[in-house]
């Protein structure tokens, strides 16, 4: 068994009945569970942790995965305001970890019953990126920054200064996860992963308005001749 302190971890982090909602459909997602049984099936241990009020430089996260030394430690902020207001928000950032530790263990797990497409990357091993990788805006190499806009985006603890670590595939499938624990649980919205979507796909405000208006002036020029 590749987690410690599964089940402390699990119950840890329904602090609130909807959390405890969403933790469960999360945990019953086939997405989802392909990751986690992925995981669990690995030779490297990792240690799940809950730590309320984590902090990393600094700055207090939603959560954290190191993959450093014999055993991997993946960590979650259940308490983080935006994780209590927004349990989604929580289920959001489980899953982000998560791709980051598939990401680091590939080697010790294998190929069998890998859980992502080719193309999703966490920018640590993008191949794409030219200069140094990381998630810093003020340490990003010039030549590299329109492609960390289009297909990265705003970190979400501390989106003036960093970019988020997981590219625009990976969040894709957290934001296909998240809308169906939405559908089904009827609990949270939207996250944050949400707005570098948009940002990238901005939604096309009043194009149907023009098409109905184009119809209706086609149908009285018909009726009019």
């Amino acid at each position: 068994m590749a987690f410690e302190n599964e089940t402390p971890f699990i119950d840890g982090l329904k602090t609130t009945p909807d959390q405890e909602v969403v933790i469960d459909a999360l945990f019953n997602d086939p997405d989802f569970k392909k990751i986690w049984d992925y995981l669990k099936a690995c030779q490297k241990v990792i240690v799940l942790e809950i730590k309320p009020g984590l902090k990393i430089d600094g700055v207090e996260r939603f959560g954290g995965y190191s993959g450093w030394g014999v055993k991997g430690r993946l960590t979650i902020n259940p308490t983080k305001p935006e994780h209590v207001n927004n349990p989604m928000e929580m289920a959001d950032t489980i899953i982000h970890e998560l791709i980051h530790a598939v990401m680091d263990l590939k080697e010790d797990c294998g190929d069998t019953n890998y859980p992502f497409d080719t193309d999703i990357y966490e920018l640590y091993n993008d191949p794409n990126l030219q200069g140094p990788k990381t998630s810093e805006k003020k340490h990003v190499d010039p030549r590299d920054k329109d492609y960390l806009d289009n297909h990265y985006g705003d970190g979400a603890s501390d989106p003036d200064n960093e970019y988020i670590d997981i590219n625009d595939k990976a969040q894709q499938l957290i934001i296909k996860i998240i809308k169906r624990l939405i559908r089904q649980t009827g609990k949270g919205g939207p996250t944050t992963t949400f707005e570098n979507e948009e940002k990238r796909n901005p939604k096309k405000k009043g194009c149907c308005a023009g098409v109905f208006v184009m119809m209706g002036i086609a149908i009285m020029t018909i009726i009019i001749l």
